[in-house]
């Protein structure tokens, strides 16, 4: 074997060992801080405040229905949210949460007049 071969082997056996043995140890999304200031139903508002506020007018991150909100801060060294943050904005993200079967009759009007508002 070469070198780098043996390199990424041990590397790929590394993860394995993790996945199977500490999972928790590898999720990071979702850790930058926040405050839950508004719930509806499965909905809520999080806020994000800014160490270094620089603006006063906040920012509303709203991602699409069938998007997890965690994609914006997936990971601390890349995260939209966090950038945002440090940049100088407040944060209010909505998070649609996670339907069940007992949310199935839901519609896009649902989200729309009794959630957004």
């Amino acid at each position: 074997m070469k070198a780098p071969a043996l390199h990424q082997l041990s590397h790929v056996s590394r993860n394995l060992k993790d996945r199977l043995l500490a999972p928790n140890s590898m999720v990071v999304a979702g850790s930058t801080p926040f405050t839950v200031i508004h719930t509806v139903d499965l909905c809520s508002v999080r806020f994000y405040p800014s160490a270094s506020k620089k603006f006063s007018t906040p920012l509303v991150v709203i991602s699409p229905l069938a998007v997890n909100m965690l994609v914006y801060d997936i990971h601390p060294e890349r995260s939209f949210i966090q950038f945002l943050n440090q940049t100088g904005f407040d944060i209010y993200l909505i998070d649609w949460g996670k339907p069940t079967r007992k949310h199935a009759g839901y519609t896009l009007e649902t989200y729309i007049k009794q959630f957004l508002p």
